[in-house]
């Protein structure tokens, strides 16, 4: 039966520890008199029950079979006796012992209590505000499955690893490990004469039909000092448990040198605990463990991925060096409902060396002067007894930016003083970038405006000036050439890889190679023209050899408007939202007459367009787009068009490059999401590194009521997953298709066997340089919209 521990509720202080002022607490903790009850102590845990004074019965912290006579704890419950906020949510009151005769009564109370505790929405809220019912730190973990042949298994961005020897399990079979870094430890490892080193590592293993012992090695955060007493008081001893709570039994070192241990584990269980303690038996009261070791505490800086006009940074200090690079945050607030938590990144960490558990005054300077830390929020305390007993502190200091049209990055200044107001360390961290303009624009579950917003879009006043160049339809020239080496005839026709002959010359349209899988391998291939033809040949079988024409060039000559038809034949296989179209059109060309003109629409009067007078031009704009939409779906026209193909050949006519490239990256993006729909996690895991917590994530939003995705809704989280790998790419266009292109690649069975377009859309975006500079006279260059 779970001991009364694991059942004991934690509260929201106990699981964020939110310093979010100073303390009614003036008395320094660092003169504890009394020491916690720990199991490596000689005082039985039965007995020190009935040891201890009396305590708070409603201070989750007490309930438990061990009482700890800590009377700093009494802070932590001054924090948390905010009304109608005793559990994860407002809604959601935790049971109290008090309140039921039976044990038994109280654990199911409890159990019920965690289980809605849990779920994703508020009780009382729901249908209103749906919100995370998580809210811990991201923990660092990993999974590994190892074979009969051994191998290590390292924790990611830590100094903890398992080895498994050779031979460990049958040949055949595998064994599974799980490692995951607990970041708080329990209250009965850390008293006057124990403390930990690590965090709590719990290892999981799918079997245990096992030949041989593994091997666990960590780095930890401590040395014990380089004196004969100190190493005759204080030893680093590992210790292990089934459970996160204990009780913790202390298992032999086989090795320590420094600040590395390696552990033997033998005697395995399908889940363990263990950490690596300093603990010395035999000392007496004032001194404690920290007399006799150099512990290091590790201060991580956390923030969003890009930086804003006004935004919260969080100060963690851990009492080891297991920092993770994400950290889920929820304010601890007394408003309903509670605010969703928040994913911040790691931006920087920082070591140093704390004499003894003391109160630490954590302060925070910015380097320029148009952002300042608001001044009731520069400096915050943690509590010398939080220190004592391992806990993380979170500390948030929000940022606010004096003058927002002057966004950038910029250094931030932590401080940790000690109660003398003594600089025990500072160190600086620089900021992350604000986010890219193009990545400014709203989510992928609405990238349009509403319609009432349509009206409120304001032209820049180079927009409203802008003057649209004259397509010219004339030979391209400026062409590099090549002599073919082979002699290729495809069996599986593609539009977009070319047949050639041995010795014919072919045209270079771009001196970049771009790469994708031929018929076995990833190639890397140039973009020619061959026999009136644009598509890609091996770059193996060409002889590039120069600027000279040759005399045989074999069918053709070609032109912009050849290059312009051919380019754009992908377009037409493109899916695309038209909302989103009709507003990037709205607010990036400022003529409706030239763009009526390149679509083909020439001297006819806006009448034709719409019936009533628009007084705004973005709303003429959207009338011409609206009759090519009506043309091109119009099933009674026989010369029925595309209106991808359509848009695209009249914005490239009109000098938009940057609008086609936009245009075409999302209908990319969203073609891709379309295409991939069920198996999208798989493009996910060759894209980028996304663990599963991740994914599910992306997934949530869409989910019906029993928790599932339904089939033709997949695409919506790859369209999510899309969009934000997108962005981390960079600005490039043609890096996001390349990388697409691969990833979709490398693929079982990849959808590019079947579904040829992308690689004409990769083919287009690396030809429109040469079209541009091809299709546009000189004389124009001051006028060319970008």
């Amino acid at each position: 039966m779970p001991s009364v521990d694991e059942l004991a509720p934690r509260s929201t202080v106990d699981l964020l520890l939110f310093d979010t002022g100073t303390s009614s607490f003036t008395g320094s903790s660092s003169a504890t008199t009394n020491s916690t009850g720990n199991i490596l102590d000689e005082l039985p845990a039965t007995n020190q029950l009935h040891a201890e004074g009396p305590v708070k019965r409603d201070n989750p912290f007490f309930r438990s079979k061990r009482s700890y006579s800590l009377s700093e704890l009494s802070v932590l419950q001054a924090k948390s006796d905010a009304p109608d906020s005793s559990g994860y949510f407002t809604g959601l009151k935790s049971p109290a012992p008090e309140q039921f005769q039976s044990r038994e009564d109280f654990r199911a109370a409890w159990l019920s209590h965690r289980k809605l505790a849990r779920s994703c929405h508020d009780l009382d809220l729901l249908g209103q505000s749906p919100g995370w019912g998580q809210t811990q730190a991201v923990e660092t973990n990993i999974v590994c499955k190892l074979d009969s042949s051994g191998g290590s298994v390292q924790l990611p961005d830590t100094g903890i690893s398992i080895h498994v020897p050779e031979g460990h399990v049958a040949p055949g079979e595998t064994q599974q490990i799980s490692m995951k870094a607990l970041l708080d430890p329990p209250l009965e490892l850390n008293s006057d004469r124990c403390c930990t080193v690590s965090p709590v590592l719990e290892v999981k293993l799918s079997t245990l039909e096992v030949k041989t012992v593994i091997i666990l090695e960590m780095k930890v955060s401590a040395e014990v000092k380089n004196d004969i007493f100190s190493k005759s008081t204080v030893g680093l001893q590992c210790l292990r448990s089934d459970l996160k709570e204990g009780p913790y039994v202390p298992i032999p070192l086989n090795y320590s040198y420094g600040d590395t241990v390696q552990v033997h584990l033998d005697n395995l269980e399908p889940c363990m605990h263990l950490a690596i303690v300093a603990h010395g038996p035999n000392i007496l009261y004032p001194s404690t463990v920290w007399d006799f070791i150099n512990k290091k505490v590790t201060v991580g800086l956390y923030g969003p991925k890009h930086i804003h006009p006004s935004f919260k940074t969080v100060v963690t200090i851990f009492g080891h060096d297991c920092a993770p690079k994400t950290l889920l945050v929820t304010e601890v607030t007394r408003q309903a409902p509670s605010p969703a938590p928040v994913a911040l990144q790691l931006w920087g960490k920082h070591q140093f060396v704390l004499s003894r558990p003391q109160d630490l005054q954590v302060c925070m300077f910015s380097n320029m002067t148009n952002y300042e830390v608001r001044a009731g929020d520069q400096a915050k305390v943690v509590r010398g007894f939080q220190m004592k007993l391992g806990k993380v502190s979170r500390l948030i200091f929000p940022i606010a930016c004096q003058n927002p049209s002057e966004l950038s990055d910029f250094t931030l200044r932590v401080q940790v003083k000690d109660d003398q107001e003594a600089i025990l360390t500072q160190f600086c961290v620089q900021t992350p970038q604000p986010p890219p303009k193009s990545a400014i624009k709203p989510s992928g579950q609405r990238r349009f405006l509403k319609k009432n917003e349509v009206g409120k879009i304001i032209l820049s006043p180079f927009a409203a000036t802008t003057k649209y160049p004259t397509f010219q339809d004339r030979p391209v020239s400026s062409l590099k050439f090549g002599k073919l080496l082979k002699t290729v005839v495809r069996q599986s026709k593609n539009h977009y890889l070319l047949e050639y002959k041995k010795g014919d010359a072919i045209a270079l349209l771009s001196e970049e190679k771009i790469r994708l899988k031929g018929q076995l391998w990833t190639k890397e291939w140039y973009i020619g023209y061959h026999q009136g033809k644009v598509g890609l040949v091996h770059a193996r079988n060409v002889l590039v050899v120069g600027k000279a024409r040759p005399s045989l060039l074999a069918g053709p000559e070609l032109s912009t408007s050849v290059l312009l038809e051919q380019i754009l034949r992908p377009c037409k296989f493109l899916t695309y939202i038209y909302a989103s179209v009709r507003t990037l059109l709205m607010e990036n060309i400022s003529s409706w007459r030239s763009f009526a003109d390149a679509l083909g629409y020439g001297n006819l009067p806006l009448t034709f367009f719409c019936r009533a007078e628009l007084d705004s031009e973005p709303e003429r704009v959207a009338s011409v787009l609206e009759k090519l939409k009506e043309d091109c779906n119009n099933a009674e026209n026989k010369d029925r068009k595309s209106f991808q193909k359509e848009l695209m050949m009249a914005l490239l006519k009109m000098d938009c490059q940057g609008l086609v490239v936009r245009l075409i990256q999302d209908f990319v993006l969203l073609t891709t999401a379309v295409e991939v729909a069920q198996r999208w996690r798989e493009l996910a895991e060759k894209l980028a590194k996304v663990s599963k917590q991740q994914m599910d994530a992306y997934e949530s939003p869409h989910r019906d009521r029993n928790g599932v995705v339904d089939s033709e809704a997949m695409w919506k989280p790859a369209y999510d997953f899309l969009l934000t790998w997108s962005h981390q790419i960079g600005d490039s266009y043609r890096d996001v298709i390349q990388e697409l292109h691969t990833g979709l690649d490398r693929m079982k069975n990849p959808i590019t066997k079947r579904w040829k377009h992308l690689t004409g859309t990769l083919i287009l975006v690396n030809t429109l340089d040469i079209l541009r500079a091809a299709a546009f006279s000189p004389a124009d260059q001051d006028d060319f919209v970008i």
